[in-house]
């Protein structure tokens, strides 16, 4: 119904607890190529497909959709991967004073940039700068402090 009607579907499922079932997993395997962004954490995909290596995640996504792919991995920046390219983002050097919220707020970052029309690089370094903000100080990141971040590195 979504995409009948234009609208770009996301996926971050949050993590996979102990008690998710495998019934639970293969929901979320298949949900997957159905989606137009899957904006999973290292650890949330890592879990997911039971493997412990990000390049074999990066090699099974691959094999399962064609449609963007983003992999939040904290302190290390962000992997992409878009028409079977894979871009790596660097992470911004900052002081983490609350992690609460750091996955949210890439999302964010990611759809505003996306809705800005940014390229898909650019648009993960946006999502990166946003997380960045959101984690290293009190307040909430703004177009202004995240522009800011990007433009002083």
């Amino acid at each position: 119904l979504a995409h009948s009607s234009q609208v770009k579907v996301i996926l971050d499922h949050n993590r996979i607890m102990n008690t998710t079932t495998s019934h639970e997993k293969d929901l979320m395997k298949n949900a997957i190529p159905l989606v137009d962004f899957y904006l999973p954490s290292k650890e949330e995909v890592l879990d997911l497909f039971d493997i412990t290596s990000l390049d074999d995640a990066i090699d099974t996504l691959k094999g399962i959709t064609k449609n963007v792919v983003v992999i939040k991995d904290a302190e290390n920046g962000a992997i992409g991967i878009k028409a079977g390219k894979i871009v790596n983002v660097p992470a911004y050097s900052i002081t983490v004073r609350n992690s609460i919220g750091a996955g949210d707020s890439f999302n964010a970052g990611f759809i505003k940039a996306l809705d800005e029309g940014k390229a898909f690089e650019d648009c993960i370094r946006y999502a990166c700068a946003t997380a960045a903000i959101k984690i290293s100080s009190d307040g909430f990141p703004t177009q202004a402090s995240v522009g800011k971040l990007i433009n002083n590195t």
